[in-house]
């Protein structure tokens, strides 16, 4: 039986990356962006300015279908997790910002999801 085509499945994560980086280092963004994109398995990714041009939340998407299994799901979600997300916290930690996650599109299941999500303040 095919997909519906209301809905789709997939994981979402995201990364605030301050548009210092974006302005000041354009070489390392593309850098960025190419590893990303070179890394395979993805649906989209968006670049959406947020908070009055101090930061831009880049999404992450990548999708499945609903026959997929359960270890093919854990795959892509561990895609993200373990090789384009460390791209992104790579990215900002050269900028000397925290690593952040504009919360609808953030991932709970990864790693310090309590510090991404909600910031340093709700570490522990």
């Amino acid at each position: 039986m095919a997909d519906d085509s209301v809905g789709d499945s997939g994981v979402v994560g995201s990364r605030l990356i301050p548009a210092a980086t974006y302005r000041d280092s354009p070489a390392i963004m593309g850098k960025a962006y190419q590893k990303l994109l070179e890394s395979g398995a993805l649906t989209s990714v968006l670049s959406l300015p947020v908070k009055s041009l101090r930061s831009y939340v880049v999404i992450v998407v990548a999708e499945w279908d609903d026959s997929a299994s359960l270890a093919e799901i854990s795959q892509i979600r561990h895609h993200f997790q373990n090789v384009q997300a460390p791209f992104l916290d790579e990215l900002i930690a050269k900028s000397g910002a925290s690593i952040d996650s504009y919360f609808n599109e953030a991932d709970m299941l990864e790693r310090n999801f309590q510090t991404t999500v909600f910031g340093l303040t709700m570490r522990d």
